[in-house]
Formats: C-alpha cells, sequence, structure tokens
C-alpha cells in the first residue's frame, strides 16, 4: 500500500518522469523495512520445548499450502503478464493501476487474516466448535462492513478515481468496475484458504487453486485478444468467484459453517 500511494503521489503531484517513479518505489521499500525491524527486533522469545517433527509429515502439511499460495498469486497476476504479451504497453499500465484500485478490499482481508488464523486454528485443535464458528462469523461480518463502503465509493467515483491519473486511464473503467465487485467478494469470502489451510483441508485447497490457476490461464489467453484489459478482468474476476465459491461450498459441507456473511441471510442459513 505505501509503496502504491508513493507512486501515486510522485506521478500526479510532482513529475512523469520513469527514473522519479523508480526512486520512490525504491525508497517506499526501504522505509517498509526500516518499520519491518522496528517491530521485529522488540520481539522476545520464550523458553520453548519443541517437538520433533518428521519431514515427511512436514512436507505433506505444508506443500499444499505454499501450492495455493502460489497459485492464488498466479491467479491475481497472471493477467498483467498476459495483457502484456497480447495488448499494448500502455494498456498495460492503465490496467495495472485499475488492478491496484480494485484491490483496496484485499488490505483488510490480510490485516485480520493474520489475527484470526492463529485463533481458528486453535480453537479447532481444541475442538471448541461453537467459538470456532462464532469466530468465523464475526470476522466475515466485520470484513463485509468495512469492505462495502469501499466498494460503493470506487462504483460511484470510478470516473473520477481514474481521472486523477489522466483521461487516457478511462480506457480501464469497466475493467475496474468489474474487477472491483470481483474483489469485493474475494474480501468477504477471503479467510476460506485460512479455514481450509488451519482445520486440515489444505491438500483440498491447493488442488482447487491449482485448476482454477490453470483455467484462469486459459481464460486470460482466449479473452484478451477479443476484449483486452476487459477481458483480462474478466478471466480473473471469474477465476476469483469459482475458487471461492467452491471453498465456501466445502468448508459448509465439512466443517457445518458458512463463511461468508449474507446480510439478512447467514443466521437463517446456518445458524449458531
Amino acid at each position: 500500500m505505501l509503496l502504491f500511494l508513493s507512486i501515486i503521489i510522485v506521478y500526479h503531484f510532482y513529475n512523469k518522469d520513469e527514473f522519479l517513479l523508480i526512486i520512490s518505489y525504491c525508497v517506499s521499500i526501504f522505509i517498509s523495512f526500516i518499520i519491518s525491524l522496528y517491530y521485529i527486533f522488540p520481539l522476545k522469545y520464550a523458553d520453548t520445548t519443541f517437538t520433533k517433527v518428521s519431514i515427511k509429515k512436514l512436507l505433506s502439511t505444508s506443500f499444499p499450502m505454499m501450492l495455493s499460495s502460489s497459485m492464488i498469486y498466479i491467479i491475481f497476476s497472471i493477467d498483467i503478464l498476459m495483457l502484456g504479451i497480447f495488448d499494448t504497453s500502455e494498456n498495460v499500465g492503465v490496467y495495472r493501476i485499475v488492478t491496484q484500485i480494485a484491490s483496496l478490499n484485499a488490505i483488510f482481508v490480510i490485516t485480520l487474516g493474520t489475527v484470526i488464523g492463529p485463533k481458528i486454528s486453535k480453537l479447532y485443535s481444541e475442538k471448541k466448535e461453537k467459538e470456532f464458528k462464532k469466530t468465523i462469523k464475526q470476522s466475515s461480518k466485520f470484513i463485509f462492513y468495512v469492505t462495502l463502503p469501499i466498494l460503493i465509493g470506487i462504483l460511484l467515483f470510478s470516473t473520477k478515481i481514474l481521472l486523477f491519473f489522466g483521461t487516457d486511464y478511462l480506457k480501464g473503467l469497466y475493467a475496474l468496475i468489474l474487477l472491483s465487485i470481483c474483489q469485493f467478494f474475494f474480501a468477504i469470502t477471503g479467510f476460506v484458504d485460512i479455514i481450509l489451510n488451519m482445520t486440515g483441508h489444505q491438500k483440498f485447497f491447493g488442488k482447487v487453486t491449482t485448476v482454477t490457476a490453470v483455467l484462469n490461464l486459459l481464460l486470460n489467453m482466449f479473452l484478451i485478444p477479443m476484449y483486452g484489459m476487459l477481458g483480462a478482468a474478466m478471466a480473473t474476476g471469474f477465476s476469483i468467484l469459482l475458487t471461492n465459491s467452491i471453498a465456501i461450498i466445502y468448508i459448509h459441507k465439512k466443517l457445518k459453517v458458512l463463511s461468508v456473511y449474507l446480510p439478512f441471510l447467514s443466521d437463517k442459513i446456518d445458524p449458531l
């Protein structure tokens, strides 16, 4: 987020020279590094007894998590690469800004996910089913009401937001609207990976994300030559919807909890 904001400030208020954009990018990375060190070094580790774990067991647990994380990264990133192959560099630049704006909601999911992930794992391992479900529902509800205003703001002021960067960026309007809606869906269902990984269902999620990542690649190859930026947005958006929809259904079937908050419906579908 710091990187994105720094580039916006330099680009819009100071200079559009590429060298200054690169400098702002590097300075942002350095500042982020310093901030990270500030929070890492004060940590004090208490005396802990470590349990010996076999390499085979460790890999069988961690590899699917690594696989699903890699596939999710591909789903969110491959569109820009494919757009660079099939479209102009100018449109790639416009689409890059569009994806950054549309993904603002993801910040809250990532931030809250670092907090509730260990809690979900602890409650599930201790078989505290009621607290486990309550934590998921409260977190999903919180994310819904935090990210909904952001979506509404982007949809209402999408034209003005793009004009902030220049009139050339208006060509990404429909891609921004589509991606913002899909990113909102990702945000309100964004805990599915944490829930599956923390409850021993990481292999299933690894398989799902692998299939949808391959599908995303194929859709980009088919849609970008036909629709350009909008085609890339369609491919990414569909992959997001498919991945998390499958995960929601699986979680509800296996864990008996609805991992997405739906106003007026969640309590009726899945009461505590």
